[in-house]
């Protein structure tokens, strides 16, 4: 009788102490052994074998373990003898399901969309669309995503649509996010990974992404400047040189300031992206923008003529506003450097700038790295407890 069992191989123990979790098949007195891409410690591997254990890879095992049974029964029910071989060709093409990239590209939009995440939604999207025309609107499944696909697919980015390295990166590790998805949810084998570095090198296709920092003179220059024979420029300039002075603060992040993020000469808010809290003194540069946009208050709580709680209420509708008024803005700032006389910027302009003028002024890369927020939050606590905020608030007193 041919029997199938999802087994911990402790014959094979991996790093960490973990042994790979395999489907053992035993047919004719011979047993042959499938790796299910997982891998678990002698202890997780009880708690995983607990019915009650709701876990995504406990619920996994159960459903492998499912299907595997369904076969031996089906074979035995219409008296067929099989061997190792053809239970696992009969498993793996069982495994492929009915679930379709784009179904599930359709699937992941959604769930993002569910978190309040429109950025990942959006990005989601464009690299749906962005495969979808490659394939001619057909759509295809996870099995049939293999190097040569991948190759293929970089060569119509690259000769046909003329995209950049960067962006190509940008579809392929989205696309590459979807698949690990599908594996983790039981959609597609881990065997049939396609973008291993020997298979596919996905950071190879990435470009040094030129600079984008302007000089300290620069940066006096726009500052400096008198606009009264430009005053559409001058929300634009504000919101800039608020960035640059705030940290290099980005823009989603002012988008959603409220003035309740003024605490005292403080302002204290988390950013968006990455949720790491930030504690930044008014310096006296941001002092008097925010003194210019008070006085043009219109009822809304938010700081700048970006957002409005009576208007925009989802955060479909924020990121859709958020969107287009950076693009008016860069606009703007594009005049702006004709004005000044510097080369042309934009928004985003305003964090390296700030960060390249702090290496400017002798700041160390860690400090740099500190203000930026990029530390971790024990990186960021060793800081406060050695230097306390007055060490990190004096390198922003005199930038330019």
């Amino acid at each position: 009788m041919a029997t199938v069992k999802i087994v911990l191989y402790e014959s094979k123990k991996l790093s960490k102490g973990k042994y790979p979790i395999m489907l053992r098949i035993t047919t004719q007195g011979t047993r042959k052994y499938v790796s299910l891409g997982h891998s678990a410690t002698s202890q997780e591997w009880e708690e995983l074998r607990n019915p009650e254990n709701n876990s995504k890879l406990a619920k996994l095992i159960r459903k492998r373990q499912a299907d595997a049974d369904k076969i031996i029964d089906r074979y035995e029910y219409d008296g067929i003898e099989f061997t190792g071989d053809q239970f696992y060709n009969e498993w793996a093409r069982r495994l492929k399901g009915t679930m379709t990239v784009f179904k599930f590209f359709d699937e992941r939009i959604q769930y993002f969309k569910k978190k309040k995440k429109p950025g990942n939604a959006a990005v989601y999207t464009t690299t749906k669309n962005c495969l979808s025309k490659f394939r001619k609107n057909k759509d295809l499944r996870f099995t049939d995503i293999t190097p040569q696909f991948l190759n293929k697919y970089k060569d119509y980015l690259e000769d046909e649509r003329g995209i950049s390295g960067n962006t190509m990166s940008i579809y392929l590790r989205t696309l590459r996010a979807v698949y690990n998805e599908a594996i983790e949810q039981g959609h597609v084998h881990r065997d049939l990974y396609p973008f291993s570095r020997r298979k596919f090198n996905i950071s190879e296709l990435s470009e040094e992404t030129a600079k984008r920092a302007l000089t300290k003179e620069e940066m006096q220059k726009i500052n400096s400047k008198d606009l009264k024979e430009h005053p559409e420029l001058i929300d634009a300039k504000n919101i800039f040189m608020f960035s640059f002075f705030a940290r290099g603060i980005q823009f989603f992040d002012i988008a959603h300031l409220t003035w309740d993020h003024i605490q005292g000469d403080r302002l204290n808010y988390k950013r968006k992206k990455t949720k790491v809290y930030f504690n930044v003194k008014i310096q006296p540069e941001t002092g008097n923008i925010l003194e210019y946009f008070k006085r043009k208050k219109t009822g809304s709580n938010f700081i700048f003529p970006i957002l409005d709680h009576r208007i925009h209420k989802t955060e479909q509708q924020k990121f859709d506003r958020i969107i287009r008024v950076r693009k008016q803005i860069n606009k703007k700032l594009k005049l702006l450097s004709v004005v000044a006389d510097v080369k042309p910027f934009t928004t985003y302009w305003a964090r390296h700038s700030y960060a390249s003028i702090q290496k400017f002024n002798g700041t160390p890369a860690s400090m740099i790295k500190e203000l930026l927020g990029h530390s971790t939050e024990q990186v960021t606590q060793i800081y406060l407890d050695k230097f306390g905020n007055e060490m990190l608030d004096s390198l922003d007193e005199s930038l330019i």
